[in-house]
């Protein structure tokens, strides 16, 4: 029986590691489930959770729909926090779930500039040279 670690936590310490060592300004513990780290030269990484969806089965909408309205309040919150002056380099998503990021949404990420990054949460990465 195999257990996984925590990639969110994984990657909040991976990233303080290598200098994101803070909180972006302007950026706050949300529910949507955004860490935004910051190094002391403005420039920053955010990890987007897991999303929380409801089953469709159970009276949610489709899981597509779920995660557009998701990945649209994402992108307005890492669009609040640019206007701060914080520059988000790095999206980093925890990756192998049955979700796949929507070309919009990929295209918008390409306008502001942001690389997105899938992690296997089953397989953490040991350091992040490979995504920075």
């Amino acid at each position: 029986m195999s257990i996984q670690v925590d990639p969110v936590r994984w990657l909040r310490e991976l990233l303080r590691s290598v200098g994101f060592h803070h909180r972006a300004a302007g950026h706050r513990p949300s529910p949507l489930g955004l860490d935004v780290l910051a190094r002391n030269d403005g420039t920053a990484a955010a990890i987007i959770h897991p999303p929380r969806l409801t089953p469709p089965q159970l009276g949610g909408a489709p899981l597509s729909e779920q995660f557009d309205a998701h990945l649209q309040r994402i992108l307005r919150r890492l669009q609040s926090v640019a206007e701060n002056g914080v520059h988000v380099h790095h999206l980093f998503f925890i990756g192998n779930g049955p979700l796949t990021i929507p070309r919009w949404f990929r295209e918008a990420c390409a306008e502001f500039g942001f690389h997105i990054h899938s992690v296997d949460p089953a397989m953490p990465p040991e350091n992040l040279d490979p995504f920075l």
